[in-house]
């Protein structure tokens, strides 16, 4: 029976039905838990009938089917672990007014089925589909999960041009059949049209099955060739007249070549979708892993259109012989000559350094992440990703001529080794993580952020911020897992606001790490010891450096990669610096860098090159076109006058390397000094009559907020000080309010207001369990929009102004920096590198936030407040991005480097 619109399932309120087939009807909900939209699959009702214990008679029969359900239960609980950036997510199962149902992961976009329709894809579309989608049944297999049903019309295509491949009803047939055939009904043939052609799921379905033999992971292997055959050619495999010449040809019958329709299709790719559609499932391949590093080596170019697959095979296999010989023989005179150096000023031994270039296979993107080398300096650890999707760890040992993909690693950041350099460490969805490279899942540690470093006495130092703080502190936890524990925690009085980089010196007590302050004199690499409160500033870089036994502290500054000689014991550099390289990469602005991409062993170097990732403030329209630049590169947090002439901007002086405000006119295109203070200026803010602007400073040490008037006449007012960071954040439609944030107990921010009339008191306006910031008003001043991290990430909400009951959250996938449209209809957020929009209604004194939904994906940039701000239409939006790479960018590897440093 339909459900309409406005129906409840359990905590379930149906919004719109989405289709309709033989497993069931599929509608868009709204979870009122927990205020997030889902996709409901109510199951037929020949299925509720036998997988409802209420139903039928006797003890036995209803012992049975007890048994069923929880069965039922216990395997959707399975594949509700199951964690795939291809895989839509089962979120939940329920029986509600005797319906059974499903509750998964709300996908946008279109199915391949409908996306097929339109004829085949591009060869390299193809592949690069199916290797995502071949990665999801690898997973998927591992945990005993077979999918039974895997078709066009399952695997939803969602992201630009449809690149990202989700993969649906994961193992629903497999779970359903344990609570009354399900399985069957997945494949029955209610898609038999009028004139008796089948165009439902018997298309793709494996000769064991139409048999009624028992399935398993090779089952979907038949229905993944039939899926690629499709993609490639436009057309099925297999077709008849009639459900038995349909069964007959499965059964019997090969399908034309895809070849023999596009030439110019490399001929491995013939062979390895003939061999996912052997009839016998012993001649298929065995498992998805082997078939997708197939398609992975096809997808590079392992087989040329044209050219002899063996023949084409073998000069593949020996180069990477070549290579792999090149690079055994130059480790091999490394290890050979090494020298032990007992000082800097000791000349290595004359061997020549040797350099060459680390990428991910194609078609996977280096990521802009710190790399890390092993223990032996023989492999390097990175994370890649497909374009659009999230990062994945990678291994490459020096000595093969490829990197491999570790399995199940999405999301991973900041890659390091176990002392024996048979583990990495790495940090995904907010877990510290570890993954033996001999095979096997990854195992949680502990809560974490990032950064973390591997003593020899098996524990793990690395940087946590907990979801009530915004401050970044140092832990500690075993390598085996357990209770972390804190270590150091950022000084705010001084103000710190955070650590990070720990990084063990040889006696695995002492440590390296990075401190991040407002204060200049502050900030900086430091050496600590566990159970020790005492620090040592060694220098004013604040970005990850590395030690070298040797007696070397390697760490970028100013765009350069450096050695210099480091006394641990005595936290001391000396001599002179020597550049080891003079463009390295990294993460942050000039003065206030916070992630450097580089690695160091003894005799092995790894850079990613490059300058500070750079940023351009540019126009965008609702569909993420660039429509125009402003003002000079780097400049950030962008805010726009009302009348929409001038835009105010952050930007770094090239000589003091202080920030300051500057003004940019946007009709004449000249941009001006604003302010001129030696001390650092931001978060520039205008009056709603646009005739001041307000902004941050740190003139008296601590963050206070002063106001200026725009046309630059006039000294600058101090408005507020007292002890504590204040970051503005807004002003008032009315004008009589400047909201902003500052650090209380614990590392929390609250959002605060200052008065500009009478006593000019401050006082709090939203405080709570969590840090909030990035508060904006609504234009008619009743509403404000800001971010939480209560749920333990970032997410949008909204609330009543002046504060009282009414709250919504606006966000369910994480989300920050809100902006309104100036009408107040439309509010704007980041989630990530999307750009989402969600419709505001408000119905007498009741605000209705609609569903967010993206408009665009753009490289934006995180430095300052603002990294977008809308035009008063909504039509345009001025973003600070990051300046797109002309080519995947590679990681540089250097042996012998070390022999530079002779005097």
């Amino acid at each position: 029976m339909a459900l309409s619109a406005g129906a409840r399932l359990g905590p379930y309120e149906i919004l719109a039905a989405i289709g309709a087939g033989g497993m069931g009807e599929v509608y868009r909900a709204r979870d009122t838990r927990l205020d997030r939209t889902v996709a409901i699959k109510v199951l037929p009702s020949e299925v509720i009938a036998d997988a409802d214990p209420s139903t039928g008679s006797g003890s036995s029969r209803a012992k049975s089917r007890d048994d069923r359900r929880a069965r039922f239960e216990r395997e959707a609980k399975t594949i509700a672990e199951l964690n795939h950036a291809h895989i839509c997510s089962l979120h939940d199962v329920g029986i509600a007014n005797g319906q059974r149902y499903l509750v998964m992961e709300f996908v946008e976009g279109e199915t391949l089925a409908t996306r097929l329709e339109r004829g085949p894809l591009e060869a390299s579309a193809a592949l690069a589909l199916a290797l995502q989608l071949g990665d999801a049944l690898e997973q998927a297999h591992r945990h005993g999960i077979v999918h039974r049903d895997l078709k066009p019309a399952n695997i939803m295509l969602t992201g630009p041009k449809g690149a990202h491949a989700k993969l649906l009803d994961f193992g629903l047939a497999r779970t359903a059949a344990t609570a009354g055939h399900l399985s069957e009904l997945a494949t029955r043939a209610d898609s038999l049209t009028g004139e008796g052609v089948i165009v439902g799921t018997f298309q793709y379905m494996a000769p064991e099955q139409l048999e009624g033999k028992p399935v398993d992971a090779r089952t979907d292997i038949f229905a993944f060739g039939l899926v690629l055959y499709e993609m490639l050619t436009g057309q099925r495999a297999f077709r008849g007249e009639s459900r038995a010449s349909l069964i007959s040809a499965i059964l019997t019958a090969d399908p034309p070549e895809v070849s023999s329709l596009l030439p110019l299709v490399p001929p491995a790719l013939d062979r390895t979708i003939h061999k996912c559609l052997a009839k016998d499932p012993g001649d298929r391949w065995q498992c998805a892993g082997d078939l997708v590093s197939v398609i992975r080596w096809i997808a590079e170019g392992g087989s040329p259109a044209g050219a002899p697959g063996v023949a084409a095979a073998r000069k593949r296999t020996g180069a990477r012989m070549l290579w792999a010989a090149v690079a055994m023989l130059s480790l091999a005179l490394t290890a050979s000559l090494a020298v032990l150096w007992t000082h800097v000023h000791e000349a290595p031994a004359a061997r020549p350094p040797v350099r060459f270039t680390v990428a991910p296979p194609a078609p996977y993107v280096m990521d802009f992440q710190v790399p890390a080398l092993s223990p032996d300096g023989t492999s390097l650890a990175f994370t890649a990703r497909l374009p659009g999707d999230a990062p994945l760890l990678f291994v490459r040992a020096f000595e093969t001529a490829e990197a491999r993909v570790v399995p199940e690693t999405a999301g991973a950041s900041s890659p390091f080794w176990s002392p024996d350099g048979r583990q990495v460490g790495f940090f995904s969805g907010g877990k510290l993580r570890k993954v033996a490279l001999a095979g096997g899942s990854p195992l949680t540690l502990a809560d974490g952020l990032c950064c973390a470093t591997w003593g020899r006495d098996g524990e793990i130092l690395f940087t946590y911020s907990g979801a009530n703080t915004i401050l970044s502190e140092i832990m500690r936890v075993a390598s085996d897992g357990g209770v972390a524990s804190p270590v150091l925690r950022p000084d705010r009085a001084r103000g710190e606001s955070g650590h990070r980089w720990p990084a063990f010196l040889p006696d695995s007590r002492h440590f390296l790490y990075q401190v991040n302050a407002t204060r200049a004199d502050v900030q900086g690499t430091y050496v600590a010891s566990i159970g020790s409160s005492e620090s040592t500033r060694v220098m004013p870089a604040a970005a990850n450096v590395v030690f070298m036994p040797s007696g070397l502290l390697v760490y970028r500054s100013g765009g350069r990669l450096l050695a210099q000689a480091f006394d641990w014991k005595q936290s001391r550099l000396g001599g002179e610096a020597v550049q080891l390289s003079d463009s390295v990469g990294g993460r942050g602005v000039p003065g206030s860098e916070l992630d450097a991409f580089f690695c160091a062993m003894p005799d092995t170097l790894a850079f990613i090159p490059g300058t500070a990732m750079p940023s351009v403030l540019a126009w965008l329209d609702r569909k993420g076109n660039r429509v125009g630049a402003v003002g000079e590169p780097g400049d950030y947090s962008p805010a726009i006058s009302p009348d929409g002439r001038t835009v105010a901007v952050g930007y770094r002086d090239p000589t003091t390397q202080t920030r300051d405000i500057g003004l940019i006119d946007l009709e004449r295109g000249t941009q001006s000094r604003f302010t001129f203070d030696p001390a650092d200026d931001i978060n520039p803010t205008w009056s709603p009559d646009g005739r001041r602007i307000a902004f941050s400073s740190a003139r008296k040490g601590e963050r206070d907020i002063y106001v200026k008037a725009a046309n630059g006449i006039g000294e600058e007012q101090l408005l507020f000080s007292s002890a504590g960071v204040k970051n503005m954040e807004c002003w008032s439609p009315d004008g009589r309010l400047l909201l902003f944030n500052t650090t209380v107990a614990q590392g929390r921010q609250q959002i605060w207001a200052l008065p500009l009339e009478g006593e000019r008191k401050p006082y709090a306006v939203l405080s709570g369990p969590a840090g909030m910031q990035a508060s904006s008003l609504s234009p008619d001043g009743k509403f404000i929009a800001y971010w939480s991290a209560e749920s333990g990430r970032a997410e949008v909400f909204l609330q009543s102004f002046p504060p009282g009951r009414d709250r919504w959250q606006v966000s369910t996938t994480g989300g920050g920096s809100p902006q309104w449209r100036a009408d107040g209809k439309e509010l704007f957020y980041r989630q990530g590198d999307r750009l989402m929009a969600v419709d505001i209604k408000v119905i007498g004194a009741r605000l209705v936030p609609g569903v967010p939904h993206e408009l665009f994906e753009a490289p934006f940039i995180n430095v300052g407040r603002n990294q977008f701000v809308p035009s008063s239409d909504g039509e345009k939006f001025l973003a600070v991005l990051r300046v797109e790479q002309v080519s995947s960018p590679s990681i540089t590897v250097e042996l012998n480097w070390m022999s530079r440093l002779r005097r």
